[in-house]
């Protein structure tokens, strides 16, 4: 039997056309190899490729084999706490909406609706385009960004409904870091650059520093990981302590030279100022905290807090952006701790998942997912607290709105979608640089 009509036997017992080509490169491999350590034993070579073939196996028995490994999973158990947290969430935002008319939870049900269907899908989608079209992915998304401001109105000097959007360029230079692997310092250098194009507009057209903040954060973990893989260069820990170092760096300098140089707006420096606030202030520097350390005092370890203070009056806005606050006051200690250990569970799984992926890409695109999801939680959770470090944006499940509601689908779609590809997704090679002397 040739070895064309073999694999052509083997891969049509292969229901996913994806894996047919993915499981024909990795048994023809293995039939060259073989192949070659016949020849070396003397072998002809018509004769080495023919007992390597039937060496191999039945081509039926194999293919069908081949099928079972290499085939699309679902994660089952992470799309069950993806729905569970959904209607907790919704249940939520339906106690909220009492006072007015339960309007802001049949909207909030629609938006779940919404984005359960773009998380289907785009787990549907291989996410393996991100590493294909990585660089289109991320221009595009880079210059979209960076010009919206021109089309829409900012509300209240600035554009914080579409902060939230910001968060689509981080699988996006997840991507870059993928594509950079294996090339050395030039890789590296790509990804500093690519990066740094990314927060520019983020710093001086949204005048954002929460979002810089964080998505600075994130890109620095996604190039943390890369780093401890041996992506760039072989001196792991020099490249990791020199990012974190010069970063460190970086935010004291900024701090000291930002208000001389005029990079900070007058509000942002009294937000800068009002960080340690808390720790030395206990009963708040603001209004907003004054009201959460108030509330706190009177929370119960199960149940409705013991006093009648009005949270609805004293945080406007409280199904946006207080809602463990909320939760404390109505639900209790106990209660909102189990609901904050679930969200650390998932988390933890996310993240197990990722580490566990057999496809790099997988890898790090799945990890600047999590990245996002858990630094927004702990962010929005530090904020409920009275620790206002910076502006929450959403908390994952539970806030109200289209767009957050959307970017948290989106984000779990490209995380089921790395879970049900993660037998078949081919790993590509790097291209390594070709160093040329002329003499």
């Amino acid at each position: 039997m040739e070895l064309s009509e073999y694999l052509a036997l083997l891969s049509a017992q292969i229901r996913s056309r994806k894996a047919r080509t993915f499981v024909q490169e990795e048994i023809s491999a293995h039939i060259e190899d073989q192949t070659e350590a016949f020849q070396e034993m003397g072998m002809e070579p018509p004769e080495a490729l023919a007992e390597s073939i039937r060496q191999m196996g039945d081509p039926v028995k194999v293919g069908m084999e081949m099928d079972r490994i290499h085939r699309p999973r679902t994660d089952w158990k992470t799309l069950i706490i993806i729905i569970l947290f959904s209607l907790a969430g919704l249940a939520v935002q339906y106690h909220m909406s009492a006072d007015a008319n339960y309007n802001q939870f049949f909207r909030q049900c629609i938006y779940t609706g919404l984005g359960l269907l773009l998380m289907m899908g785009v787990y549907f989608i291989d996410y393996t385009l991100i590493g294909k079209y990585t660089f289109l992915l991320w221009g595009f998304c880079t210059v979209s960004l960076s010009v919206a401001p021109v089309f829409v109105r900012p509300v209240n000097g600035g554009y914080i409904y579409i902060q939230i959007i910001l968060y689509l360029l981080a699988p996006c230079f997840a991507g870059i870091v993928y594509r950079s692997r294996g090339q050395g310092k030039k890789g590296f250098a790509v990804c500093c650059i690519c990066g740094g194009i990314s927060l520019l507009p983020v710093f001086f057209i949204y005048h954002s520093i929460n979002m810089f903040v964080c998505l600075y954060t994130i890109f620095l973990l996604i190039m943390t990981a890369a780093a401890a893989k041996g992506w760039f260069i072989s001196r792991k820990i020099l490249l990791i302590c020199s990012m974190w170092g010069l970063s460190l760096a970086g935010i004291v300098l900024f701090l000291i030279l930002g208000p001389t140089l005029g990079l900070l707006q007058p509000y942002q420096i009294a937000r800068l100022q009002a960080l340690g606030n808390p720790l030395f202030e206990p009963h708040g520097s603001t209004y907003i905290q004054a009201s959460i350390f108030s509330l706190k005092d009177s929370w119960a370890l199960w149940g409705s807090a013991s006093s009648n203070l009005p949270l609805e009056q004293m945080l406007p806005g409280y199904s946006y952006d207080y809602i463990i606050t909320y939760l404390f006051t109505y639900l209790g200690i106990g209660g909102t701790c189990l609901l904050l250990l679930a969200f650390g569970l998932l988390f933890m799984r996310i993240f197990y998942i990722c580490f566990r992926q057999p496809n790099q890409l997988g890898m790090i695109v799945g990890l600047s997912c999590g990245l996002v999801l858990s630094l927004e939680t702990v962010r929005y959770v530090l904020s409920n607290l009275g620790y206002i470090l910076f502006s929450q944006l959403c908390m994952p499940f539970f806030s109200y709105g289209l767009r957050s509601t959307l970017i948290t689908f989106f984000m779990l779609g490209i995380l089921l979608s790395i879970y049900r590809y993660k037998d078949i997704a081919s790993e590509p090679k790097p291209k390594k640089i070709s160093m040329k002397v002329s003499l």
